[in-house]
């Protein structure tokens, strides 16, 4: 079997309408308090925003490998099996001993992104885009696997 062909991918994930510094309810009663969101990287959350911002935008690099078996993802940023290849953000609130702990996550799955999308991204250099509501419908911090209309996959135009 040849290598696998392999390319960078540049990723913003662009986070509008966030939920605000706390949210209920704690397993055995009480709320989240100062709450942040901040990007999954390996087993720590970096570049925190605070929950109250007026959006939190990050961006990194993604290697893009096609194989034999289809494209695959990868880098600092990815987790998950092959077949949940994803990005991560995290919440996080102050605890009762006031240490920050995480409390939710969400996942933003390489696969729900429109092929298309990544072959423009790989053939013109221009930035892939996720736009993703922060705030779910009971108005808590939004997690799990996240779908349309809560995400938005894009190019850049500029």
């Amino acid at each position: 079997m040849a290598p696998a062909a392999r390319a960078t991918i540049h990723v913003e994930i662009h986070g509008v309408d966030l939920p605000g510094r706390s949210c209920g309810p704690r397993p055995g009663g009480g709320t989240y308090e100062d709450i942040h969101v901040g990007l999954k990287r390996g087993n720590d959350t970096i570049e925190l925003v605070a929950g109250d911002a007026p959006d939190a935008t990050w961006q990194m690099d993604v290697t893009v490998r096609e194989t034999d078996a289809g494209r695959d993802f990868g880098g600092p940023f990815i987790s998950g099996h092959r077949d949940d290849r994803h990005l991560g953000l995290r919440w996080l609130g102050r605890g009762p001993a006031g240490s920050a702990e995480v409390f939710r996550g969400a996942k933003l799955r390489m696969i729900d992104v429109e092929p298309t999308l990544v072959d423009q991204a790989l053939a013109t250099g221009r930035m892939l885009v996720g736009t993703v509501v922060l705030t779910d419908e009971h108005g808590w911090p939004r997690c799990a696997r996240v779908r349309p209309p809560a995400i938005g996959w894009s190019i850049d135009r500029s």
